[in-house]
């Protein structure tokens, strides 16, 4: 990226779901070590040895953890753009505007399009891949190979302006 950044955007997970879903599943887990490890009361009709509930325990908060400092970066620049989940994807996906056809946004639906949010393939190849964290707008990528990528963002007014100002958005 050596050239200078016109458009930032760093998203979180915000769905309640999700949060309220991991939140219940560290209770279970916590509820569980207080009654199998400091009361000594199996955990269960048929409970995990001390140590794999330690381990299963820990992994869940671990996963909690990573779910809630995880970002999706996207970087516009006049070189291309650039997109990465940090801290899992260790390198930046890029794309320069030589290998792109066009650029627009656009509504989608996560679930029936892509399966759900992260970084995930649509179905039957149709839809290509995307990169989301929430909501439904993004922008659509096509490639000159025909590949297709939908980076989700949360700010679509913000980086319409600046896809105007460097003459690279194309209207759907």
């Amino acid at each position: 990226m050596n050239s200078e950044v016109i458009y930032y955007e760093r998203q979180h997970f915000k769905q309640w779901s999700l949060w309220l879903l991991m939140g219940g599943i560290n209770a279970i887990f916590i509820t569980g070590c207080v009654k199998q490890l400091f009361l000594g009361h199996p955990f269960g009709n048929n409970p995990m040895s001390d140590t794999a509930l330690i381990i299963v325990s820990a992994s869940m908060f671990l996963l909690t953890a990573l779910l809630f400092y995880m970002t999706l970066n996207t970087v516009i620049n006049k070189e291309g753009i650039y997109v990465w989940f940090h801290p899992v994807q260790f390198r930046k996906k890029y794309f320069s505007w030589e290998e792109i056809e066009r650029v627009y946004i656009r509504k989608y639906s996560p679930v029936r399009e892509y399966g759900g949010w992260g970084n995930r393939i649509g179905f039957g190849g149709k839809s290509g891949s995307a990169y989301n964290m929430y909501g439904n707008i993004g922008l659509q990528i096509i490639l000159k190979n025909s590949n297709k990528l939908l980076i989700g963002t949360s700010n679509p007014d913000g980086m319409t302006a600046i896809l105007k100002k460097i003459g690279k958005l194309e209207t759907d």
